[in-house]
């Protein structure tokens, strides 16, 4: 469960890691437009982010956290595949709120997802291992930046992208693909992916008790004898 869950939570994080990365360019290139409008594409984004996760949270005590995680990633494909045929800045912002939603989703259930499987773990094998664990899953945070330097070196070999000197002979397709077509393929799979994986509804009982510890050994040390 632990490689599952981290590898599909990982899906999420390098898509949004593309986006981060790409978005000026998107813009320049893509759309057409200064730099510049990048701020109002970003800021929407995170102003719907932001306050969906109002609406978020009322649909994870609804439905519970794996029904809402994986509506979520859904959601997110569905706003890059919205973002890559965009054309001007309003149906680019358009797609960008369906971005900004999923995104929202991701955020109030992926760590939710972790804490079920760190329970688990504890209810199984009688003892709390998040320090553990956690370390672990912030090894899957590295791959962003593995994903994020092969894609780039991808549009230098399939589109002639090599700098802003040396765009290439279509730098618009080439950032469609970069900041909408890799991460939808890479939220797909993980929709896909969060289909097959089944995680505990609840917290186990036994992972909420407390540990009790040891009891005490024997004492080594003579006992001290009394004056009489």
């Amino acid at each position: 469960m632990f490689w599952t869950v981290g590898l599909t939570g990982a899906c999420y994080g390098m898509a949004m890691a593309l986006v981060l990365s790409g978005i000026q360019l998107y813009v320049r290139y893509s759309l057409g437009l200064p730099v510049g409008n990048a701020l109002y594409l970003q800021g929407v984004v995170i102003l719907v982010s932001a306050g969906g996760l109002v609406v978020w949270t009322r649909v994870v005590a609804r439905r519970g956290a794996l029904w809402t995680w994986r509506l979520a990633f859904a959601v997110l494909a569905a706003g890059f595949a919205a973002l890559f045929f965009a054309t001007d800045l309003l149906t680019a912002i358009a797609a960008g709120m369906l971005v900004g939603a999923g995104w929202s989703g991701m955020l109030a259930t992926n760590d939710l997802i972790v804490a079920r499987v760190l329970d688990a773990d504890a209810a199984r094998n009688g003892e709390h291992r998040e320090g553990l664990f956690l370390s672990a899953f912030g090894f899957f945070g590295r791959l962003n930046g593995i994903v994020t330097g092969l894609a780039l070196t991808s549009l230098g070999v399939f589109f002639g992208y090599n700098s802003g000197d040396d765009p290439g002979a279509d730098p618009g397709l080439a950032f469609r693909v970069y900041l909408c077509a890799y991460p939808f393929v890479l939220t797909t799979i993980g929709a896909i992916a969060a289909r097959l994986i089944s995680v505990p509804v609840e917290t186990p009982p036994e992972a909420a008790e407390p540990v009790e510890p040891p009891p005490p050994g024997p004492v080594d040390e003579s006992p001290v004898e009394r004056p009489r």
